[in-house]
């Protein structure tokens, strides 16, 4: 039987089982694992969204599961596979997509869709980037259920304090900012890293933003080879120690400790994404801060990234739980759910509507995406091991241990060799 011939029958067969759901689901009550990551506001609207989906199909229920971190989301979700008791849906950062497709541990979507003359799900709806991003190797393995940039931030007290009237339009303004805004007696830093000792990718994505904005890159045009060890990177990297040990204007390692200092209104500038807008007011309603474009280097460069829905490929339940995957992705479930949780919407339709249209900050949040120097992370298989191996060297230069130039090119080595020897 030719390969033709096993999808067209895979096709016939899961076309017979969605014609069939009275019988196979409908009969019996289903409970679906669904397993995510994020706030109480998050988790709300989530059992807001599955209570939704039970009234049309009683008989399927949704058991919600919120791990704390998505290291720790990512390290049970692997769990949980080699024991074969994965849930049915995962929330996935998009980087995942690769490494569980390669390990045949998420379903291949493509057969779904093919199969369901139902389905509203077609890529022209969506933002070409977040498509490709739920992709693996030409199939479609998930769908793309977030959409972000990260954004730059300032908060309005501290600039008014200091006498500046709005944000950096520069890395030069941002660096005057900085020092403008620091008042090392009362803890107070003009900016800060976004961590000192989450080693990964948490770590790497902000200078690889400032390596970018530069003029660099991180891999070569086919992405078969890292190139970050560049005068680019070691301008970014040097910018940020900079201002750590020379400017004494981003906070240090030895006060990296403090609890919540953004949100206690200790920093004046800093780099997060559009999740902060609904949470920020929720949970510190006296913070007074904006959204900014990036500081303009070369360019405003930032990352057009987001999170994806998966069904495990290890499912029991797969029917029920492709009827759940379509239910969270009409039109109106994923305008609910980016405008309360945080993100801007995957289906383009969705981001001409208020708030997206109205809220100054969701506007300059829409601007930065929009940007021709707003590009998708490259992700290479491995990225999850790759960039621990970065952002440990990065760590050490954050720490003062070694040069820009050694980190980066000792991170470079160690990033390719394991590239080639993850791909081989």
């Amino acid at each position: 039987m030719t390969r033709t011939h096993r999808l067209a029958l895979s096709v016939v067969l899961i076309a017979s089982l969605l014609l069939g759901l009275s019988a196979s689901i409908y009969a019996k009550e289903i409970t679906l694992r669904f397993w995510a990551i994020g706030d109480r506001m998050q988790a709300e609207l989530l059992e807001k969204i599955f209570s939704d989906f039970t009234k049309e199909h009683p008989n399927i229920k949704v058991q919600l599961t919120m791990n704390a971190e998505w290291e720790d989301h990512y390290q049970k979700t692997l769990i949980a596979v080699a024991g074969g008791t994965p849930p049915d849906i995962i929330r996935s950062k998009d980087f995942w997509v690769p490494e569980f497709a390669s390990r045949g541990a998420i379903e291949d979507l493509d057969k779904w869709v093919a199969a369901d003359p139902s389905m509203e799900i077609v890529p022209e709806e969506f933002w070409p980037v977040r498509w490709e991003q739920s992709s693996y190797q030409g199939k479609l393995y998930s769908l793309p259920w977030t959409t972000f940039t990260q954004l730059f931030f300032y908060n309005e007290e501290l600039f008014e304090n200091a006498g500046i009237g709005g944000p950096p339009d520069t890395w030069e303004e941002l660096r005057l900012y900085a020092l403008k805004t620091t008042d090392v007696d009362n803890k107070q830093w003009g900016t800060c890293l976004y961590t000192y000792d989450r080693v990964g990718p948490p770590m790497t994505e902000f200078w690889e933003i400032l390596l970018m904005q530069a003029g660099g890159s991180m891999m070569n045009a086919d992405a078969t080879e890292f190139t970050f060890a560049s005068e680019a990177g070691v301008e970014a990297l040097t910018h940020q120690l900079d201002m750590i040990y020379k400017d004494g204007s981003m906070m240090p390692p030895e006060f990296a400790s403090l609890t919540q200092p953004i949100e206690r209104g200790k920093i004046a500038m800093w780099y997060s994404g559009p999740w902060l807008f609904n949470s920020l007011p929720a949970q510190f309603p006296d913070l007074r801060w904006k959204a900014a474009l990036m500081p303009e280097n070369k360019s405003r460069a930032t990352y057009a990234t987001g999170n994806n829905l998966v069904m495990m490929s290890g499912s029991k339940n797969k029917e029920a739980a492709w009827e759940l995957l379509k239910f969270m992705f009409r039109a109106e479930y994923d305008f609910e759910w980016n405008a309360l949780g945080g993100y801007l919407p995957s289906r383009r339709s969705n981001l001409d509507i208020a708030p997206f249209t109205t809220d100054p900050n969701w506007m300059v949040a829409k601007a930065q995406f929009m940007r021709d120097d707003t590009v998708p992370r490259p992700y290479p298989l491995g990225f999850n091991e790759i960039h621990n191996k970065i952002a440990a060297w990065l760590q050490k230069a954050y720490l003062n241990r070694v040069s820009p130039a050694e980190a980066l090119r000792a991170a470079q080595d160690e990033a390719n060799q394991l590239l080639k020897t993850l791909n081989q």
